[in-house]
């Protein structure tokens, strides 16, 4: 059994659990209007449906659905990730969120992410391939730099820039 730790309107709420899909299941049961709550899963910190940090050793990474944003610096220096599975709720990576994930091999992004934030897979050392989601305009600076093994990028059709040292 897992211990987590629920913040409501600013309290802690302690209960017990042996499943990450109750822990999820609760965060959508509670009401909407309080805007405010956190919960600390196994693997993951998540709030207000924003993933801050993950905390596991996994070598694919599925990430829960209802997850819209996925903070800076979140997964930054996981080593062991090959893999990562995103949801369809996902809209956002923020800047440096996969820096340095220098196994990391695969990361589909889906198409409804509309903003992949400066250096969010630098130092991703093994891609070799990687595909923009179809509704990106702007490649941000450096977001696949120091991806030594990158021999093919996909850009979308809406494609309107490209900062600085995106592959460089």
């Amino acid at each position: 059994t897992l211990l987590k730790v629920l913040y409501y309107k600013g309290k802690p709420v302690r209960f017990s659990c042996n499943a990450k899909a109750i822990v999820l299941l609760l965060i959508h049961k509670l009401p909407k209007e309080s805007g405010e709550f956190m919960i600390s899963a196994k693997d993951f910190v998540i709030r207000e449906n924003v993933l801050t940090k993950y905390c596991g050793n996994d070598v694919t990474v599925v990430i829960p659905n209802g997850v819209v944003k996925i903070g800076s610096a979140a997964f930054s220096g996981c080593k062991n990730i090959k893999k990562v599975i995103f949801p369809k709720s996902l809209l956002e990576i923020m800047n440096c969120a996969f820096a340095e994930c220098s196994s990391l091999e695969s990361a589909e992004i889906p198409d409804n992410v509309k903003i992949i934030s400066g250096y969010a897979f630098s130092g991703c050392s093994s891609i070799t391939s990687f595909s923009f989601p179809r509704n990106i305009e702007t490649v941000e600076k450096g977001v696949l730099l120091n991806c030594t093994a990158l021999e093919q990028v996909f850009l979308p059709e809406k494609l309107l820039s490209i900062k600085s040292e995106a592959f460089s």
